[in-house]
């Protein structure tokens, strides 16, 4: 398949990065955790960090989730490591008619075609519960919400090419 890619560390793309060569897995670069060898999706990961996501249920609250955008999807997963195993998500949006809000300072929400009535409440504030949890996030700071409001923009315009 023409989009297949090889599978090998990559470090989130920025908006304007260029196609570069395959990095061999042993650089002598690190990359940053939240990278990851690309098992589960057939094109590479547009950004990936934590998060908190608004329970949809009654009684659910905020729950810290890894989420990761790429093929015109967002996904998200109980953990870093589920994600890094190749486990499936505990949840995947396709990011067709995407409509986003930004709220205040770290929070924000969107709604999709394919997602009905749902509003998918975010929140990038998540040192916290980063902390709690015991995630290795590495040195690098994790994504804004400036981040991920572009990441899901981008995405959202991809989907609509493909």
């Amino acid at each position: 398949s023409p989009r297949a890619q090889p599978s090998y560390p990559r470090p989130p793309a920025s908006p304007r990065a260029q196609p570069s060569s395959p990095r061999p897995a042993a650089s002598s670069t690190p990359s940053p955790s939240w990278a990851r060898s690309d098992a589960v999706t057939s094109s590479k990961i547009r950004l990936a960090g934590p998060l908190l996501k608004l329970s949809p249920s009654f009684m659910g609250g905020w729950q810290l989730r890894w989420f990761e955008i790429s093929d015109g999807c967002v996904r998200y997963y109980a953990s870093p490591d589920d994600a890094k195993a190749g486990k499936e998500p505990k949840g995947q949006v396709e990011l067709r008619g995407m409509k986003i809000q930004k709220k205040s300072g770290t929070t924000f929400e969107f709604t999709t075609t394919n997602s009905g009535e749902r509003v998918f409440g975010l929140d990038a504030d998540i040192a916290k519960s980063v902390a709690s949890a015991g995630w290795d996030v590495g040195p690098s700071a994790p994504p804004c919400m400036q981040d991920w409001v572009v990441a899901l923009e981008q995405e959202a315009v991809f989907s609509r090419r493909a």
